[in-house]
C-alpha cells in the first residue's frame, strides 16, 4: 500500500509541476506581447513533452490499476480523483480533458469492472455518481 501511495505522490508532483511551468510560459508569452520566434519553439517543445508526459502519467495510473484493482482505488480517490475530475472540466485544455478522460476509463475498466466483491461494488457506485455527469456531457459534446 505504502509503495502505492509514494508512487503516486511522485506522479503527482512530476504533473503538478508540469501544469505550473505551462502556466507560466503562456503567462510569460501573455504579459511581454512580444514573441519571438525561439518563444515559440521554447512553448511548442514544452507542450509535446508536456503531452509525453501527461500521457505517461495515465499509463502509470491505468498500470497500476491493471496490476493491483480495487486495491488503488482508496490511493486514487485520496491523491487523484480532484485532480482528475477538474482536469476535465469543459473550460479546461482538450489535452487536459483527454488525460483525464484516459485516467477514467481505465478507474472504471480496471479498478471497479469485473469484480463482485460488495466493498467494491460500493465504490463503483460512488465513483460513477461522481463521474458520470462529465462522461454524458463528453458523449454529447461529441456526437
Amino acid at each position: 500500500h505504502q509503495q502505492m501511495c509514494d508512487i503516486t505522490l511522485c506522479s503527482r508532483t512530476v504533473l503538478r509541476d508540469s501544469f505550473q511551468r505551462r502556466a507560466v510560459l503562456r503567462a510569460e508569452g501573455q504579459v511581454s506581447g512580444v514573441r519571438d520566434d525561439d518563444d515559440v519553439d521554447d512553448e511548442r517543445n514544452f507542450m509535446e513533452e508536456s503531452l509525453e508526459l501527461h500521457n505517461n502519467v495515465a499509463e502509470m495510473v491505468g498500470t497500476l490499476f491493471k496490476m493491483h484493482g480495487a486495491e488503488y482505488f482508496p490511493v486514487y480517490m485520496e491523491q487523484w480523483h480532484e485532480i482528475i475530475h477538474n482536469a476535465s472540466q469543459p473550460f479546461c485544455l482538450k489535452e487536459d480533458r483527454q488525460f483525464s478522460y484516459y485516467v477514467i476509463s481505465d478507474v472504471i475498466e480496471h479498478g471497479l469492472g469485473n469484480n463482485h466483491n460488495n466493498h467494491v461494488q460500493n465504490f463503483a457506485a460512488q465513483y460513477f455518481g461522481l463521474v458520470m455527469d462529465l462522461l454524458i456531457a463528453v458523449c454529447a459534446n461529441n456526437a
